[in-house]
């Protein structure tokens, strides 16, 4: 190692300046980094319609079982060589999963902007084997995180591994997923984004795909693992949550828009879901990205 470390120091070019040295502008170091894993079908996604980190990213890797993530409208096939990182307030779920027994590893972090990052948004990122090998580090550091300077490294690990995964797509063209219109989770996924939260009603979702109510509901249930009724009630919370954090509308306005018939009935849901008030929340939200500007 010495010797090697000597043949290349010895090739390093005297500096034409040195006051002159090279920096990245604005470095990507994710915070407060979270890693966990689910290892059953059935897990993985009654658990995704209780997560409380809506403003978080959410690195997806398949590590052993293949399956479909429901991304915004698009839905994206994963192997286990492969990783998706859900953006903040991206509307996700999980669809059709090889087996039942799984182990799908998550990452979730704060602290990047959007834009820092926007080379990895909406796209089946391909780990090649640096990246596969930063993901490894990752995971042996979390065992150890109690321990002093181990978070540090936990987080410059994984800036590595998002610069390596940038690196590696910047320049590959973006694959465009394929929609899967047989799908009844996907197709349900694309009537709540043609239509305002305030008409998602099981009725008017049962004419637009042509099932009557009762066999609708069965029919979810089997596929996704959990009943439409709460699905629906996610995702006009999920909204909820991004006009939040997204916008400076009015708590009342915000529950209008939302299908809630009232301010009270939407706290109450807010809170129940997020463990704290809709305005609290906001107020803690926009803290943390003046902190980040």
């Amino acid at each position: 190692m010495l010797h090697e470390l000597a043949d290349l120091s010895s090739a390093i070019d005297i500096p034409q300046d040195y006051f002159l040295g090279y920096e990245q502008p604005a470095l990507i170091i994710p915070t407060r980094v979270l890693l966990f894993s689910r290892q059953t079908t059935t897990t993985l996604r009654q658990r995704s319609l209780e997560s409380k980190s809506h403003h978080r990213f959410v690195l997806v890797v398949p590590i052993r079982t293949s399956g479909e993530v429901n991304l915004d409208h698009a839905v994206f096939k994963l192997s286990p060589e492969h990783a998706l990182l859900v953006f903040p307030f991206q509307f996700h779920f999980y669809g059709k999963l090889d087996h039942e027994q799984l182990n799908w590893l998550f990452i979730t972090f704060e602290g990047l902007k959007p834009a820092d990052i926007q080379a990895l948004r909406d796209r089946r990122l391909n780990l090649d084997e640096v990246s596969q090998r930063l993901l490894l580090e990752i995971v042996k550091l979390w065992k150890n995180r109690d321990q002093p300077n181990v978070p540090a490294y936990i987080q410059l690990t994984l800036s590595k591994f998002l610069y390596q995964l940038i690196a590696t797509h910047t320049h590959i063209d973006r694959e465009q997923p394929k929609p899967e219109t047989s799908n009844l989770i996907s197709k349900v996924n694309a009537w709540i984004f043609d239509k305002g939260p305030e008409r998602r009603t099981i009725e008017a979702l049962s004419k637009s795909v042509g099932i009557c109510p009762s066999t609708l509901r069965k029919q979810f249930k089997t596929s996704s693992g959990v009943t439409l009724g709460r699905y629906l009630r996610e995702q006009q919370l999920l909204h909820a949550t991004s006009l939040l954090s997204d916008s400076q509308l009015p708590i009342g306005e915000i529950a209008i828009r939302c299908g809630y018939e009232s301010s009270a009935s939407f706290s109450r849901a807010f809170r129940h879901q997020s463990g704290e008030n809709p305005r609290k929340y906001r107020n803690r939200f926009s803290q943390a990205s003046l902190a980040q500007a």
